[in-house]
C-alpha cells in the first residue's frame, strides 16, 4: 500500500503483544503509535482515518467496529 500510495499514513491506535513486532516493520515509515487512547481522543482519532482496520483473531464481539 504505501509502495502504491506514497502520501498515505499509517496510526496505530492502541497497544497490544505484537506493537514492537510492528514498529520494527514500520520502522521508516509515516506511522505513529499512539497507545490506548480513550474518549474524545479516541473519537478523534477514529473520524480522522479513512480506513478502519480490525486485525484480532480473538475478538469475539467485535465492539470496537461498530464504535469506528
Amino acid at each position: 500500500v504505501m509502495d502504491r500510495l506514497p502520501e498515505a499514513r499509517i496510526a496505530i491506535i492502541g497497544d497490544g503483544p505484537y506493537r514492537e513486532e510492528l514498529e520494527k516493520l514500520l520502522e521508516g515509515l509515516p506511522a505513529v503509535f499512539t497507545g490506548m487512547l480513550s474518549g474524545e481522543e479516541l473519537s478523534q482519532a477514529y473520524a480522522s482515518g479513512d480506513v478502519f482496520i480490525m486485525p484480532s483473531e480473538s475478538e469475539t464481539l467485535g465492539q470496537v467496529v461498530l464504535e469506528a
